[in-house]
């Protein structure tokens, strides 16, 4: 699969895998920290209005030559490179990188109802991921096969205070 129709995909994709998530949405929401706590040991915000993190820290990204904001992040202390896409409704990871972090499958495999198709999709929890100084426990996510790079969807940014974009920096506080 090339990149270009692979990145089409994975961002129909993440359109549907909301839908397909249900029990998924139960469990605990994922909290961001900037020192690390566990969740339990933090207030929990209200979901809709007030981001979970405790002060600010911020990660600056510049844009790269593709047009694309792409970041190294810690998935359970390992390395992974993601491109950020605002679109998606959740993290995903290539089975790749879901391998190289210790990412464990749950078993539910589903269809995601995409503009592009159907694509099968396994879902997870992501013990953590870590983004400068930002820390989020606990994240929903995918792991897809036929992915070329893990992407990194709203089931991490919407965790945080603010996703901006000025030109070609994106700021994540």
């Amino acid at each position: 699969m090339s990149t270009s129709s692979g990145l089409f995909w994975v961002g129909a994709l993440m359109i549907g895998a909301a839908v397909l998530s249900p029990s998924l949405s139960s469990q605990e929401e994922p909290v961001v920290s900037e020192d690390g706590d566990k969740p339990s040991d933090r207030p929990r915000a209200a979901a809709a209005t007030t981001p979970s993190v405790s002060g600010v820290a911020n990660q600056r990204i510049t844009r790269s030559f593709d047009g694309h904001f792409y970041v190294t992040a810690q998935v359970n202390g390992v390395p992974i490179r993601f491109m950020i896409d605002t679109g998606a409704s959740m993290v995903a990871l290539s089975a790749e990188d879901a391998e190289r972090a210790n990412v464990p499958l749950d078993g539910r495999v589903g269809i995601a109802r995409t503009a592009g198709g159907d694509i099968e999709m396994t879902q997870t929890r992501i013990d953590s991921i870590t983004v400068g100084g930002l820390t989020a426990r606990a994240v929903r996510g995918a792991v897809i096969e036929e992915m070329d790079h893990s992407l990194l969807g709203q089931s991490f940014l919407s965790q945080l205070q603010s996703v901006e974009i000025s030109g070609d920096t994106m700021t994540l506080r």
